[in-house]
Order: structure tokens, then C-alpha cells, then sequence
């Protein structure tokens, strides 16, 4: 899909958009076969990754799946850790409530948790959210539009 009245060479790749128009990631199939044999096979993925020309830093796999695991225990600590502080708030709660542990009913054990839950929940939510994007201003540093990454990038090769 593209602008009224403009024609894409078959083959071709284009993604986003820049200064109103697709940018153009790869030029698709040649003319002659003399222009496809002298043009390169290496694809701005692989100058990038292979060859180390990207204007970024390239994470290798082992970071990916490094992060990933990071991220995944993160993410199994944050769901043990609200409900374990929503568990602990709502016993002190029901201690302080002055009732002995046979009267507890499990509509009332409900009526203390799940309000606390919910508070914890959000809070915690709040918590990692500012944690991650600061994380995130450490690792990336100053924010470009896309516009200039993309600009930034197809210019490099």
C-alpha cells in the first residue's frame, strides 16, 4: 500500500515513512543479470550483525537469551513478591482486627486480601515501570525519532 500514483519496483523492499514517502531497504530484482552478479549479497541486516557496521550496538544471541532470562525471573519474583507483601498485610491486618484464628472465615480472609492485593499490585506495577524506563535511558542514552535513526542508518551504508 502506498501513495496514489506511485509505483513499486517488484521485489522491492520499503518499510515506515519518511518525510511523507516509504524508505527503500532494498532495491529488489536487476535490470541484467551483469548488475545483479556485481551487486553485493550482504543485506543491511548482515552489514549490521556480520560485519559490524551498524551504527548501533548489535546485542549477540547469547545477550538476547541472557536478558531474556533476566527478564523472565523478573517477572516470576514480581508476581511471587506482591502476593507474598498482600499476604503479609492482610494477616497483620486481620491480627490487628483483634479475632482469633478460628473465626477467620474465607469471605473475610477475601475482604482483606484482595483490596490489599490490588494496592500492592499497583504499587509494584508503578515501581517497575519507573525502574524500566530508567533502565532502559541507561542503556539506549539520548532518544532519536525513528525518522533519524532510519536516515542515520541508510546513510552509514
Amino acid at each position: 500500500m502506498t501513495r496514489k500514483g506511485m509505483v513499486l519496483p517488484a521485489g522491492s523492499k520499503w518499510v515506515g515513512s519518511c518525510d511523507g514517502g516509504p524508505v527503500n531497504l532494498d532495491p529488489g530484482y536487476k535490470s541484467t543479470s551483469a548488475e545483479a552478479a556485481s551487486e553485493s549479497t550482504i543485506k543491511p541486516f548482515g552489514r549490521a550483525h556480520n560485519m559490524g557496521l551498524a551504527p548501533y550496538h548489535v546485542v549477540p544471541g547469547w545477550g538476547h537469551g541472557l536478558i531474556w532470562a533476566v527478564f523472565q525471573n523478573s517477572a516470576v519474583s514480581f508476581r511471587a513478591i506482591t502476593l507474598t507483601m498482600s499476604l503479609a498485610l492482610a494477616t497483620a491486618m486481620l491480627r490487628a482486627s483483634g479475632r482469633t484464628s478460628g473465626e477467620y472465615s474465607l469471605v473475610l480472609v477475601s475482604a482483606k486480601l484482595v483490596p490489599v492485593f490490588v494496592v500492592v499490585q499497583n504499587l509494584a506495577t508503578l515501581l517497575f515501570l519507573v525502574v524500566d524506563v530508567a533502565c532502559k535511558w541507561i542503556i539506549m542514552g539520548r532518544r532519536y525519532q525513528v525518522t533519524e535513526i532510519l536516515k542515520r542508518t541508510l546513510n552509514g551504508w
